[in-house]
């Protein structure tokens, strides 16, 4: 019990303290697509005025919440502009997860741009984490509003 307890002190004082909220938005990359996983805490997205950004956003949150991440989130592969379909959206306890998947020839992939805006108008101390794994290439950033723009090389 005590060294459970010394080991959970440990490990939250390594953490930095977080103000804000966040939400995950995981790449993977495969020869032939990029699967995307996106998850935010429906607390969070509930307190987010989407509604003004979709009609029909309490019948369709997934479409909507997906389409607003497409219209804020800019993506390009070896300077191609990515375009990403909906697979699917689940309400998963306190989570709300968005699969989405870029089809392409990834094999030879190198620089990944990112340009990330979403949240930042609905509350500004908001972070996107950004999960990149490419092979045994996996990297882990955070965004914010002051550093909404990433580029990564998947070599290294």
């Amino acid at each position: 019990m005590i060294v459970q307890s010394l080991l959970i002190g440990l490990f939250s004082m390594s953490i930095p303290f977080h103000g804000g909220h966040m939400s995950i938005f995981n790449f993977q990359i495969e020869p032939d697509a990029i699967n995307l996983e996106f998850r935010i805490e429906t607390e969070v997205l509930d307190h987010f005025d989407l509604e003004k950004k979709c009609d029909n956003y309490q019948s369709a949150t997934a479409f909507c919440l997906f389409r607003y991440i497409q219209e804020n989130t800019f993506v390009s592969i070896d300077d191609d502009l990515l375009g990403f379909a909906l697979q699917s959206a689940i309400r998963d306890n306190d989570l709300f997860i968005v699969k989405m998947r870029a089809k392409g020839d990834f094999s030879r992939s190198e620089a990944i741009l990112l340009n990330m805006k979403c949240f930042y108008e609905f509350d500004p101390d908001f972070e996107n984490r950004i999960i990149i794994q490419k092979g045994t290439f996996k990297k882990s950033y955070r965004l914010s509003s002051s550093d909404k723009e990433l580029e990564i090389n998947t070599q290294n």
